[in-house]
């Protein structure tokens, strides 16, 4: 599925432009993935758009426990071309912290 996704959006946007996955980094799924995407650039760099993880923890010291809340509203705020949740079967989706906006807050207005 992720193998999938990435080539997807280098179709959609062409291989000049790298993917970029923006990992909450908080499951051990967030640490395959971005052993993945190192492997996946390692190996077809030469042939395909770079696939890039970057890890945004939450910053519980600054935002306390409205962190995620706050990281994640950061994260969606920097505008994301897709935005995929990969669950499995066992463990349920997370909640969508404000995504998708409420037609009120996608104009500006909260």
């Amino acid at each position: 599925m992720l193998l999938d996704t990435c080539h997807d959006a280098i179709q959609a946007f062409g291989p000049k432009h790298q993917v970029v996955l923006w990992l909450r980094g908080e499951s051990a799924f967030d640490r395959h993935v971005a052993h993945w995407a190192a492997a996946h650039t390692a190996a077809t760099a030469a042939t395909s758009a770079l696939v890039n993880a970057t890890v945004h923890p939450a910053d519980e010291a600054a935002h306390g426990e409205g962190a995620t809340w706050a990281r994640d509203r950061a994260l969606i705020a920097q505008g994301p071309m897709l935005c995929p949740t990969f669950c499995a079967e066992q463990v349920p989706c997370p909640q969508s912290h404000g995504w998708p906006p409420a037609p009120e807050s996608a104009s500006g207005h909260v």
